[in-house]
């Protein structure tokens, strides 16, 4: 967020706000109360994707996806930056923008389950699930 102080200072002023100078931030649940904050840092994983490309995965069986034929024992990997900067669904994507993840009131956060993938796919997803 180096490159876009105004960016960081609207995260600043909102855990000050929301949270105090003394509070920390320390749960989960503690997202939605400071929700430009919260796109900030899925921006952040969107716009600097920290795994490019997903670990390999095999086809178990032979399955058509989206109208496609794929057989048992196919590799599939995943390329993240790909998606992430793919502008059929990110307008400037090479841009730092928190408000993409954000409703137009600011209020509540937006996940674009289609076309962000910060760490993994399926029941990979997240080593928390």
């Amino acid at each position: 967020m180096a490159e876009y102080p105004e960016k960081q200072l609207k995260v600043h002023q909102e855990l000050d706000a929301v949270l105090g100078k003394d509070h920390v931030l320390n749960r989960y649940a503690d997202r939605t109360s400071v929700p430009y904050t919260f796109a900030a840092v899925l921006e952040s994983m969107r716009w600097k994707t920290m795994m490019y490309l997903n670990a390999l995965r095999v086809f178990s069986e032979d399955t058509t996806l989206q109208g496609y034929k794929i057989a048992k024992g196919t590799l599939l990997v995943t390329n993240f930056w790909a998606v992430h900067n793919d502008t059929r669904y990110w307008k400037d994507p090479e841009l730092f923008k928190p408000e993409r993840f954000l409703t137009a009131d600011e209020k509540s956060v937006i996940f674009k389950q289609d076309s962000f993938i910060p760490l993994s796919l399926g029941r990979r997803d997240c080593a928390g699930n």
